[in-house]
């Protein structure tokens, strides 16, 4: 007499109902049909679209279109300019909420 054992293959029936609900929001939700950042030795994550951008000047840098230091100096500006346009971003969704706040309060 042979036991039969499970076999390793099978798949865990798939779950219905609230479990399945908790399960789906406790995933991260992706951005729609966009990329997410790609993680760069030495400079940590970064977005596809700097990355082209940064790209794209070695590019030009390389074929000596632009000098290096020319192409360093664009790239740090535009790090810089892109950190301020962040920073004024979100004070400005915290100024929003606390006038909303304000606002709702007797």
């Amino acid at each position: 007499m042979t036991a039969s054992r499970p076999s390793a293959s099978k798949t865990k029936p798939k779950e219905t109902g609230r479990a399945a609900a908790e399960q789906k929001e406790a995933q991260p939700k992706e951005r729609a049909g966009r990329p997410g950042p790609v993680r760069v030795p030495g400079l940590g994550p970064v977005e596809p679209k700097r990355l082209l951008w940064l790209g794209g000047l070695a590019v030009l840098a390389a074929f000596e279109v632009i000098e290096w230091p020319v192409a360093i100096v664009i790239g740090a500006g535009t790090y810089v300019a892109e950190r301020l346009a962040q920073s004024d971003v979100r004070n400005l969704i915290r100024g929003a909420k606390e006038g909303q706040q304000a606002e709702s309060k007797p």
